[in-house]
């Protein structure tokens, strides 16, 4: 069994068998979640925390030559102000976050944040609002099932812009 091409998430080649069995595939850097199984073409899902690496089928305990594998995945390049209060726009920059915003989600302070609407959302920079409620620090961005790199120089200040009082 030799994989003769991998495109997307497809794998054409000959000889897979017509059934799927106790067959896998392994997709980057872990098992993807096959969809449809015929003996010339495998059509698999790539699990959500695969990075990049290897395609391979494994039929019958035999695994399939190698093949390189390519995850795209959103990354963060940095995020600005480094520091924001709750309400409070910032910007996410980087690459790989697609076009549109689609199904893609932002975390700020590890609570699901607002992009703004319209046009916030860009493959190269994300404009999104600090939630209510939101603590602690990191920005995180899920495109396409996969979540970027975490960017902990990122904190949720609840403190900023807040008057203090003083006695004297």
């Amino acid at each position: 069994r030799c994989l003769s091409d991998w495109s997307s998430d497809v794998c054409s080649s000959d000889l897979f068998g017509s059934a799927r069995g106790t067959g896998t595939v392994w997709l980057g850097s872990t098992l993807g979640t096959v969809v449809a199984w015929s003996d010339a073409q495998i059509t698999a899902t790539v699990a959500s925390n695969s990075v990049s690496g290897s395609a391979q089928v494994q039929q019958w305990g035999v695994w399939s030559n190698a093949k390189a594998f390519t995850v795209a995945t959103a990354t963060i390049s940095g995020v600005a102000p480094a520091s924001a209060a709750p309400g409070t726009s910032v910007t996410i920059t980087g690459s790989g976050f697609g076009s549109s915003q689609g199904s893609g989600l932002v975390w700020l302070g590890g609570t699901i944040a607002a992009v703004q609407s319209p046009g916030g959302w860009n493959d190269t920079q994300i404009v999104a609002q600090v939630p209510a409620g939101a603590t602690g620090s990191g920005a995180q961005v899920l495109q396409n099932g996969v979540m970027s790199n975490p960017w902990n120089s990122f904190t949720v200040d609840a403190q900023i812009g807040r008057a203090h009082a003083c006695s004297h």
